[in-house]
């Protein structure tokens, strides 16, 4: 059975990328995240109720508001939705379920 995509099919297709490179992308993020959750306490230490924001690794920027944090890393080039961001809060609530 052949699927046929539509022009709005394909243009999504292309802006997600190859599938090698959505693979490379999911890869780069879980780095950051992990790096990100190793590093949490310490950052939470220096940098208490900012958000932080770090790519594969590699701490980018830090601000007191999401926006402001949004804003500054696409001024350094950089895609806010390929890199791991946290609200590191000194005093985080226990959840119970």
């Amino acid at each position: 059975m052949a699927i046929r995509l539509t022009s709005q099919d394909r243009e999504a297709i292309g802006l997600a990328g190859t599938p090698a490179e959505i693979s490379k992308g999911i890869a780069q993020y879980t780095q950051a995240q992990r790096r990100l959750d190793a590093q949490v306490e310490t950052l939470t230490k220096k940098y208490p109720k900012q958000w932080v924001a770090m790519d594969s690794g590699t701490f980018i920027c830090r601000r007191r508001s999401l926006p402001q944090l949004i804003q500054a890393c696409e001024q350094q080039g950089m895609e806010p939705s390929r890199l791991a961001i946290r609200y590191l809060d000194p005093k985080p609530q226990t959840i119970i379920l």
